[in-house]
Parts: C-alpha cells; structure tokens; sequence
C-alpha cells in the first residue's frame, strides 16, 4: 500500500501532494479524513469529544442561569447536550464501544 494511500482503520489526516497538469512546479495539495473509527485510539478520541461536549454544555447551561445577560447560553448549551445525547445514544444503540 502507498504510503498516502487511505487505510480503513486509520483515522487521522492525509496530504498528498499532486502535480497539477499545466505546471509541474505548482502542486495541488489533497486533503482527506477517514472516518471509520476502527482502532482503540478512534474510540478513545471519540469519547473525549463527546465528554467535552457534555461538559461544555453543562457549564455553558450553568452560566446562562446564573447571569440573565448571558440567557443565550442556555440555549447553546441544551443544543450542545442534545449533539452529546444522540452522538452517545447512537454508538449504543449501534453496538460500538461507548
């Protein structure tokens, strides 16, 4: 395999530098993201982010109650919990590591 060739258990960036057609001085850079999350370091990644989130939320929730200026928080932050929620219920529910 290339060594910029995409794999299905990497989750992590990949450039690659391609010669453009009219010039072979100037380089088109390619970037692409896998997304299949098959190592034990994508799952691990992935609840981190979603604690985050929760976290998040739950602060921005608190601010938003305590400071009557700051009421659009409140907001912010229940649509941040609810991202959290479905992220989380669907890995359950699917049968992925949570």
């Amino acid at each position: 395999m290339r060594e910029n060739a995409l794999s299905p258990h990497t989750a992590a960036w990949r450039f690659s530098a391609i010669p453009h057609p009219k010039e072979a001085r100037t380089n088109i850079i390619v970037v692409a993201v896998t997304t299949a999350h098959t190592s034990r370091e994508g799952y691990n990644t992935m609840n981190i982010l979603v604690a985050v989130i929760a976290i998040i939320a739950i602060i921005l929730l608190i601010t938003g109650g305590i400071s009557s200026s700051l009421s659009f928080l409140i907001w912010v932050g229940v649509v941040l919990l609810v991202i959290a929620l479905i992220v989380f219920l669907l890995r359950f529910i699917t049968g992925r590591r949570v």
